[in-house]
């Protein structure tokens, strides 16, 4: 595949991105065809299109390798390995393979206080395959990429299926939804669908803080149950206790935020 002896190799390479001191040797061609960002960044009179070099001093540089990735190779390896690079048979590293990548001004790698908080936080392979998703799906949405935004953001939905009764599940489903932007609605959709085909876990604390903090949470997760209520007389009084829990429990919970 020629795309990816390019990325590999960083042969006839036309542009540098530069992120957290180090460098990658792309080629426009492949980047700006399918980047809004990139490419207005390289058709302007700036800096950047007569050097030849974007600077992306507020990202992850793992992020973009898994970013850059993709351009090339249409996939990105979402398991954590380290540098969080590629190696999959589809991905393979960006840093290792890509020859003409070098650190800038020996500075080495850095990140953002932010993402020396999260990334220490992390403590599963499983926690870090959903956050890599979660950076890739922000990037996506920042450089402009639809299809690189729609396959991170089925990753993390994916994620939230398997790991809905995991302890870092609830996390994960705030920091999503903090994350993405305000205009979009398919995260949320997905997390409610989630919880509700699991409806037992918001009898869990951290979950039910979740559907406190995000009030249509709580208003799907009700109408659901009531919805519900046409099941057997056993089921239907389950129903109406675990409906009375999160009815109360909502209400607790704004009643502790008026006294603050």
């Amino acid at each position: 595949m020629v795309t990816r002896n390019l990325l590999h190799t960083g042969k006839y390479s036309d542009l540098v991105i530069q992120c957290n001191g180090q460098a990658l040797r792309v080629h426009r061609a492949i980047v700006c065809s399918q980047s809004p960002f990139f490419a207005a960044a390289l058709n302007s009179n700036f800096r950047e299109a007569a050097e030849g070099r974007i600077i992306l001093p507020e990202d992850d540089m793992e992020t973009i390798k898994r970013v850059v990735s993709y351009l090339y190779l249409q996939d990105y390896d979402q398991e954590r390995n380290g540098l969080g690079c590629p190696e999959s048979k589809e991905a393979r590293s960006v840093a290792n393979c890509n020859s003409g990548a070098t650190p800038l001004d020996n500075a080495g790698e850095t990140k953002s206080p932010e993402m020396e908080t999260s990334l220490a936080s992390i403590s599963t392979a499983s926690e870090a395959t959903a956050y890599n998703n979660l950076h890739v799906y922000i990037a996506a949405d920042k450089f402009g990429i639809e299809p690189l935004k729609t396959l991170a953001r089925d990753r993390l939905a994916n994620w939230m299926r398997r790991n809905w009764n995991e302890e870092v599940f609830a996390q994960v489903v705030r920091d999503v939804l903090q994350s993405s932007p305000p205009h979009e609605k398919e995260f949320r959709d997905i997390v409610i669908g989630v919880i509700i085909d699991n409806i037992q876990i918001v009898k869990q604390e951290r979950v039910m803080a979740l559907v406190g903090e995000f009030g249509f949470l709580g208003s799907a997760v009700v109408k659901e149950l009531v919805q519900h209520l046409q099941f057997s007389t056993k089921k239907r009084r389950q129903l109406v206790k675990l409906c009375a829990f999160v009815l109360q429990t909502l209400q607790s919970r704004v009643q502790s935020a008026d006294r603050r």
